[in-house]
């Protein structure tokens, strides 16, 4: 068979598509630690848009967790789900975060949050860890 650029697409989309699968635990355990960290209630307590210094004094981390201030880009990727992209052209630190609709139905009443994290415990994830030997 001839590797034509339709076969090349082909795999390359293939391939693609395998890293999607393998990785795609990556933002659910993001969320997670969106969900422990507090930082969708962080910003709904600050009138609905924080900087990233704001989110960091409300959420439930130690300060001897953050022994040095956050990188520009610490908490946009992994919780793009959660937070807007901060407004550009501002200092980072006074880049101003605003909650997504899905980060909207995590606060207040009714919230998702408590079945998020059921959902996301490890008692109910780590059984499909062993599916193969299954």
């Amino acid at each position: 068979m001839a590797i034509t650029t339709s076969t090349n697409k082909a795999l390359l989309d293939a391939q693609v598509e395998l890293w999607h699968t393998t990785f795609a635990y990556i933002k659910s355990m993001a969320l997670k630690s969106a969900l422990d960290l507090g930082i969708a209630d962080a910003i709904h307590g600050n009138d609905g848009t924080a900087t990233l210094p704001q989110i960091v004094s409300r959420v439930t981390l130690h300060s001897s967790k953050i022994p040095c201030p956050a990188p520009p880009h610490a908490g946009t990727h992994s919780h793009r789900h959660l937070l807007q992209r901060p407004t550009p052209g501002r200092q980072w630190q006074q880049r101003a975060h605003v909650l997504t609709p899905a980060s909207q139905l995590l606060v207040g009443t009714p919230s998702l949050t408590p079945f998020m994290a059921l959902v996301l415990d490890g008692i109910y994830v780590s059984p499909f860890l062993g599916l193969g030997t299954w």
